[in-house]
């Protein structure tokens, strides 16, 4: 009978880990019907608990029993989900122009039920590489309850999307979870709100918050001239991008001068993470537009790593690419010889350069773990860190506040504000409504 088939329980787990995020050994059990929300501080554990339960992190000590035959039936959706390997591939083809005559379209992997309770009707005949963000995860979860299992775990389903798109995704768990075929956990710094209903709430608590200082770098350094503060940094006239025939940005004309800070809206799709590619010297379809960066016009001889020194970036890509077990330092320091990728090895000259990031973003006491090993949130930080230690006279942060709980969102926001009051130029993308930093006073809506 519903609410009373068993999903799993769990009893005194402990996992087998470096460490131990949980205060005490964990004892937990799940009845069939029942729609679950975990939610903690960064670090308090979260991500484990969603992996333990899909057996993609074994227990030290305790046991894990499924009501259910098989563990494919437990599945787990994070941000670096199955198709990220793939994806990133298929984005490296197509800057190179080596485009494949038959591209994998969304219909060829949704059909159906599946594809009706995610809205995907429109994205069918899209292929999946020239997917958004935002997009890209509502195909995720589709994916995920195509396998119809019996539990299904997603850590932070609504990242990245806009506010239409993610109320979307909250209507579909809830029809879902009230048919009573799938059990349904969700993981979330903070209680969604999209107005769907959990028959329990279970809140981790954060083994130790760290108290650090904010960052602020000495003045020699980072202090710019405000007579240098209207001096364009970012200038394009007419800019047009077009995939596959499909028209991303028509004739945008933007003027961004030093000093000023900008927050850049629109929908999912609406061609966000194109425009900030632009910027960033990873989108080729920056050369042959008249875009220019430090009054130099684009495709005039100058390296990507020319544009890279000057320009701090922070964007899905990167989260969902980098796999890579190095230790949260050395992968901090990286950001200062970017030329070098991540083979870079930590130095005694980097230690002064990245600590004080290290710090900011309460990363000093795991700054030896791995990054790998990490949680989502931590990770996160990580990379905000990373991105901030290069001193970059141009951040560009796309969707910075994701993963984070109320405690981190608010620091952020006191960090950004600092780096703009020590003259910095900041371009922010979020789908967060009233997470913008005081200082943002301009702002672009793309259609």
């Amino acid at each position: 009978m519903r609410g009373e088939e068993l999903v799993f329980r769990l009893t005194d787990a402990v996992p087998a880990l470096g460490y131990n995020p949980f205060k005490e050994p964990l004892n937990l059990e799940m009845h069939r019907g029942e729609a679950w929300l975990i939610t903690g501080a960064n670090g308090s554990g979260k991500t484990t608990l969603g992996k333990i339960l899909a057996k993609a992190v074994r227990l030290k000590a305790g046991s894990l029993e499924y009501g259910f035959d098989s563990q494919k039936d437990a599945h787990y959706v994070g941000f670096q989900d199955e198709l990220s390997g793939a994806l990133t591939f298929y984005q490296l083809k197509w800057n190179q122009g080596m485009r494949e005559d038959r591209e994998q379209k969304v219909a060829d992997l949704i059909r159906g039920d599946e594809q009706d309770i995610f809205s995907l009707e429109q994205l069918a005949d899209r292929s999946v590489i020239s997917l958004s963000t935002g997009e890209l995860r509502r195909v995720q979860l589709a994916l995920a309850l195509k396998r119809r299992p019996k539990l299904l775990i997603l850590d932070d389903p609504a990242t990245g999307l806009d506010v239409d798109a993610a109320q979307a995704i909250w209507n579909a768990l809830k029809v879902i979870a009230e048919e009573g075929q799938t059990a349904i956990v969700v993981i979330a710094p903070v209680a969604p709100a999209g107005g769907m209903s959990f028959s329990r709430t279970i809140t981790l608590e954060d083994v130790s918050r760290p108290l650090t200082s904010l960052v602020s770098q000495d003045s020699e350094s980072r202090t710019r001239s405000l007579s240098k503060a209207t001096a364009p940094i970012v200038e394009m006239k007419n800019v047009t991008v077009v995939y596959g025939g499909r028209t991303i940005l028509k004739d945008v004309n933007w003027t961004i001068r030093q000093g000023e800070q900008w927050i850049v809206r629109g929908k999912n799709g609406s061609g966000k993470t194109t425009l900030l590619s632009l910027l960033t010297g990873d989108n080729p379809n920056a050369y042959g537009q008249d875009i220019r960066m430090w009054g130099r016009k684009r495709g005039s001889g100058e390296s990507i790593w020319d544009i890279k020194r000057r320009v701090g970036c922070l964007h899905a890509e990167i989260y969902r690419a980098l796999r890579r077990p190095i230790a949260v330092d050395a992968l901090v320091a990286t950001a200062l010889h970017e030329q070098n990728g991540l083979y870079h090895r930590l130095n005694d000259d980097d230690e002064p350069l990245i600590y004080p990031f290290l710090e900011a973003f309460g990363l000093v006491d795991i700054r030896k773990r791995l990054y790998t090993e990490l949680s989502t949130g931590e990770r996160h930080r990580v990379l905000l860190a990373r991105t901030m230690a290069k001193r970059p006279e141009l951040l560009i942060l796309d969707e910075p506040f994701h993963c984070l709980d109320e405690y981190w969102i608010g620091r952020l926001l006191r960090i950004i504000d600092i780096f703009a009051a020590q003259g910095g130029t900041l371009l922010l993308v979020t789908h967060r409504s009233g997470l913008v930093p005081q200082c943002v006073t301009k702002e672009l809506v793309l259609g």
